[in-house]
Formats: C-alpha cells, structure tokens, sequence
C-alpha cells in the first residue's frame, strides 16, 4: 500500500511538471535506471537484493530562468539484514536509506529525492528541496572523491564512501534530508559548496539543522584535487544549545590517466557553547556531535587503477568511535568488469580488523565477501 501510495505522488509531481512545461520554452526530460544484484557471505550478512534506483531529470526553461527538477525513487526487497555483521558501520550497499527497513520476502518502495535546481549564472547554481548531500549536483556533491565515487561498481564500505567523522551533513541519520544549497564556481579550478540542511522537519524545522561549507582546488590540469570541508551541526533536541564542529580534508591525485591515488580525513571536535548554553551543560563535551553520528576521527587511503573495461582499487581505513576503547579497521579490496556496454560484475572482498572495537582472540578479524551485478539503463 505504501509503495502504491508513493508511486501515485510521483506521478502526481511528474504531472505537475509537464503541466508546467506547456508553458515553457523548453522541456527536457533524462532518466538514470540503475539496478543491482548482490550476495555477501558471511551468511550474518546475507543480501539477495540491494536496492534498485530510479533517478529522472525534468529540465524545464521558463521565461529566462533554467529551472530543474529532480526525483528519485529507491525500491527494495528479498532478505536483507542490515549491519547484523556487528562492525562499527553497515558492510552493505551504503546507498541504502536507514529508514526503508525490508522484511523477508516483502518489498518497499519510497521517494528519496525530490528537489528543485534553480541556474542563478553561468557559475551559480541554488538547489532547493529534498535531496541526497552526495549526488545533488547530478554526478557529484558535497565530500566527493573521483577514486570512491561510484558504489555500485568501486568501493562498497562507508569506510571508503564518506567523511564518518564529519558533522557537517545529516548522514549518519538520513541518506536524503531537507536542505538548501548552492554552488558557485570562481574559477575551473576554483569552487564552492554551502547550504544547510534540516533534519526531523515533522517536529520542527530547526531542530536538527547541519550547516556545511566545502571549498574544492583542482590544480595542475585537474590531475591533482585538493577539498577541504568545514561542518557546524546543531540540535536543540540535545537541550543544551551548543554546536559541534567538524573539518573534512579529501585529496586525490591523477598519474598517467590510469591510476588515482586518494587519501580522506575527517575529525569532529568538542561541542562549542552559544550565546544562551546552560552553564552546567558541559558534563558531555561530544553531546551534539553524538546526534549526528557515531564517529570522532577517521582516515582512509588507497588507489584504484585500470581502463574502462577493467578496473580495481584498494584501499585502507582507521575509525574511531566515541563508544569504543579500540578503533576499527577495514581493508578493501575489488575489481569491476564491463561485460557488456552497461552491464557490470564487482567481485569484492574486505577484511575488518577489530570490528565493533572488539579486541578478544578469534573475534578480533572478519572477512566480508560480496559479488555485485549491476545494470544500468
């Protein structure tokens, strides 16, 4: 019922839109598809189906504004158990929202993005609505990495795919949130990203508000990338009206074409007080920080390297947790074949040091296997 209920309001939206169209200049209609298959063994984190995604641009022209709208839809189904694997973070597709919970032999189906893009200039773009902090800007977004971008067929740990210790976005809670953001670029080699976001929007707009600034340098022909991201978080639900800051750092560098070197940072700080904090809130200097994740520092490298039609990476990671004594270490490692023009097979394998920060003999390493088909249309 619910998945008959969401599919109505999209065709609702979509109606809307082309409604609109009639009155404009130009209408452009591009759809993505993508769909995937994936089997994870241990049997603890057994996946039969990782979600599908439907992803469609309406590009519509009116008068002498470019406006854009976006929507997506997330589907899934089979036996699908999530993070049961007992490691600090999900081991599964990271694409997966944490709200679309799937029970055996059952299938959900939700709008996970449904926003606006408003072209301000030639250099400015504004992005109103419900989105994804990762994907807005068609392929890339806010913390993005040409080596770890794609996790249908490259990187498939969180380890790898995001900046954990990084309070700055709403991602540890929602996978697409509330938010307003834009994008200005000075320069080739030169931009910006800032916005802010709102989370529990049910019970009020600035309850949960992330606030993020990212400045990105590509240098030297665009072989070298250098982003540096500053993140502010806020939750009065915390009752304490402090404010926790974060510093992401992403570099990678291109040599030869073919391979990339990559290295990410993040590293969240203690809780700042406002003009109107208790006095005596101080017993937990992480309070805030806690709202938004798990996480204080984390670090990855790595390197991925081949052609088109061949391709592989691996790649380290350290993460702490507030919760934990001992950090938890992932090594991955994968390759992507293209048997076909959109047709992908991803063998991948990780080997989890410490999982949970658990230090104890012979619970102390896991190996985690994955063969990913995906299609795209």
């Amino acid at each position: 019922m619910r998945g008959k209920c969401m599919i109505r309001a999209v065709v609702l939206i979509v109606s809307l839109i082309f409604a609109s169209g009639l009155y404009a200049k130009e209408l452009k209609v591009d759809m993505e598809v993508n769909a995937s298959f994936q089997v994870n063994t241990p049997t603890d984190s057994q996946v039969t189906s990782t979600p599908s995604r439907v992803r469609f641009f309406i590009d519509t022209s009116t008068l002498d504004l470019n406006l854009y709208f976006t929507a997506r839809i997330i589907a899934a189904g089979g036996k699908y158990y999530f993070g049961s694997t007992g490691t600090l973070v999900p081991v599964n597709d990271v694409s997966v929202d944490q709200s679309l919970y799937v029970e055996d032999g059952k299938s959900n189906v939700i709008l996970d993005e449904s926003f606006f893009t408003l072209i301000l200039s030639g250099r400015s773009r504004l992005f109103v609505g419900l989105m994804d902090p990762f994907t807005f800007d068609r392929k890339s977004g806010f913390t993005y990495s040409r080596a770890v971008k794609d996790e249908n067929t490259g990187f498939v740990s969180p380890h790898f795919l995001k900046l954990l210790a990084y309070s700055g976005l709403d991602q540890m809670k929602y996978i697409s949130i509330p938010a307003v953001f834009i994008v200005h670029n000075f320069s080739p080699v030169f931009s910006l990203r800032w916005g802010i976001t709102a989370g529990l929007t049910k019970t009020h707009i600035f309850v949960r508000n992330s606030f993020p600034l990212e400045i990105e340098l590509d240098l030297f022909r665009k072989y070298s990338r250098f982003v540096i991201n500053f993140g502010m978080a806020d939750a009065d639900s915390s009752l304490v009206h402090k404010m926790s800051p974060s510093i992401g750092i992403i570099w990678d560098q291109r040599i030869y074409r073919s391979l990339l070197l990559f290295a990410q940072a993040s590293k969240v700080f203690k809780d700042i007080k406002t003009w109107n904090t208790p006095i005596n809130s101080f017993q937990d200097y992480f309070l805030v920080a806690k709202e938004f994740g798990d996480f204080d520092e984390h670090f990855n490298c790595g390197l991925a390297l081949g052609s088109d039609k061949v391709y592989a990476g691996a790649g380290i990671s350290y993460l702490k947790s507030f919760y934990k004594a001992r950090p938890e270490k992932n090594i991955e490692f994968f390759m992507r074949f293209r048997l076909k023009e959109d047709l992908y097979l991803t063998p991948d394998n990780q080997v989890i040091l410490n999982p949970n920060g658990v230090t104890r003999k012979n619970y102390n390493l896991m190996y985690l296997g994955a063969l990913r088909l995906t299609y795209f249309y």
